[in-house]
């Protein structure tokens, strides 16, 4: 007799349909203000990283407005499409991702745009990216999933190219990209921190080139991180 898996839900998704569930009820309206990162952790029980996991993905989907210093707030759509919107991220609609697929299509466009970003970067730009990677460097060592980290660098990195198609390209892919970044680092979380660490050291080499104005090096580096990559889910792959 076969069984299939059964997937248990991360603790981001159960903070979304709590909020789903008060938008149904007519606790929470298109437009209102969401709880404050520590206010919605202790009415929650959870940890504040896991509900800044859940604000992460909610600004990532394009369900909520932030404004920095003031607070973040649903968007300002009908009850139904937001209710629907949140319905996708709790169950995690579409299709399995063909993880090489995506890392090769990814690779093509950011290789690219991280040559460019070393030569177009301005100090605004590098700020960001340096703050994405230093996100990224915190989702590591907090051994959270980093998903939407691990994409706020790479479309940090996009947008200092300055290069209007490669952004729309990753724009219109955003949601194909963050559910096969999520999807590969639910393997990754199988790999041993000491390995982590290396691979996180991997997105610093790109920030490293990008701030040295290095074209060259942060090509190289960006293949270097996607060649890693791929060889690193073959192995799990055959693994499992």
């Amino acid at each position: 007799m076969n069984f299939s898996t059964i997937k248990k839900p991360r603790v981001y998704q159960i903070i979304i349909k709590q909020i789903q569930e008060s938008v149904r009820r007519g606790e929470l309206k298109p437009g209102d203000k969401l709880p404050s990162e520590r206010d919605l952790a202790e009415q929650l029980s959870v940890s504040r990283s896991a509900v800044r996991e859940a604000f992460s993905v909610l600004e990532a989907s394009g369900l909520v407005d932030t404004l920095p210093g003031v607070g973040i707030f649903l968007k300002k759509d009908s009850n139904e499409e937001l209710i629907d919107g949140l319905n996708n991220i709790i169950q995690q609609k579409g299709n399995k991702i063909n993880i090489l697929e995506l890392l090769e299509v990814r690779e093509g466009i950011e290789v690219q745009a991280a040559c460019l970003a070393s030569q177009r970067r301005t100090s605004s730009d590098l700020l960001n990216i340096k703050q994405a990677y230093e996100s990224l460097e915190r989702a590591v060592f907090e051994q959270r999933l980093g998903a939407v980290e691990d994409l706020n660098f790479h479309v940090a990195i996009v947008k200092a190219s300055h290069n209007k198609m490669l952004l729309q390209i990753v724009k219109l892919f955003s949601k194909k990209f963050l559910q096969g970044i999520e999807e590969w680092r639910m393997e990754d979380m199988k790999i041993p921190m000491e390995q982590k660490i290396s691979y996180d050291h991997e997105h610093f080499k790109i920030y490293q080139a990008i701030a040295e104005s290095d074209s060259q090096g942060a090509k190289e580096a960006m293949q270097v991180h996607f060649e890693n990559t791929k060889l690193s889910y073959i192995k799990l792959f055959n693994k499992s």
